[in-house]
């Protein structure tokens, strides 16, 4: 009882505060990012109050569907957004640039932090992501897939790792989008996401001619 009443009264209102607003108006904060303290400030404080929640959800899934399934509804939306401006960043700049190129930016660190948000509602609350399961593997698909343009854009190792978990979780708690969505373009999806990266990149071959011990 004690706790509930502390994700209501606390938890609850930070996420509402700071959070959501955050996620829901992420293009208009990633386009002020380079330049804008206070877009940075609010990047990495909806950081933290998701980690505050994904702690207190982890441990009592119970006690906060609502504000859960407030984040969930954001979420679609949030990861299109971030997704899609990092791949402009890349193609309007050819190549690897400001926070795009930190995997321990404010950003990339608040989008990992939805991802293990969204990872633990799969695994402890679906039902909660009914409506946006078939939404989300799309966009967790295409996020994960091999970059053959010039621009070679691709996640974070951590980011990648955590989309791969988030798929697996989808195609296992509902069979119906792994039959119906998955299932027939697997083919596609191990070749273009799956197999090239368990081959060896340049770098590795040269590593593992030059310094096989490393």
């Amino acid at each position: 009882v004690i706790l509930r009443k502390i994700v209501k009264q606390l938890i609850g209102p930070l996420v509402k505060i700071v959070l959501l607003p955050v996620m829901r108006n992420i293009t208009k904060l990633l386009k002020r990012v380079d330049d804008d303290t206070f877009a940075n400030d609010c990047i990495e404080l909806a950081r933290v109050v998701g980690k505050i929640l994904f702690r207190t959800t982890r441990a009592y899934t119970e006690c906060s569907p609502q504000i859960l399934t407030e984040v969930v509804q954001c979420i679609p939306k949030f990861m299109n957004c971030v997704l899609e401006a990092s791949r402009t960043a890349y193609g309007n700049n050819g190549g690897i640039i400001n926070i795009w190129s930190n995997e321990n930016s404010s950003i990339w660190r608040l989008y990992n932090r939805i991802l293990k948000i969204l990872n633990d509602v799969e695994n402890k609350n679906p039902i909660l992501l009914k409506r946006h399961a078939r939404d989300i593997l799309t966009i967790l698909r295409g996020s994960v897939r091999v970059p053959t343009n010039v621009t070679k854009w691709s996640l974070p190792d951590k980011t990648l790792a955590l989309s791969f978990d988030n798929i697996g979780n989808l195609c296992a708690d509902y069979s119906i989008i792994w039959l119906t969505d998955v299932c027939p373009q697997l083919d596609l999806f191990l070749r273009t996401s799956i197999f090239p990266r368990l081959s060896l990149s340049e770098n590795d071959k040269n590593m593992w001619k030059n310094n096989p011990s490393m």
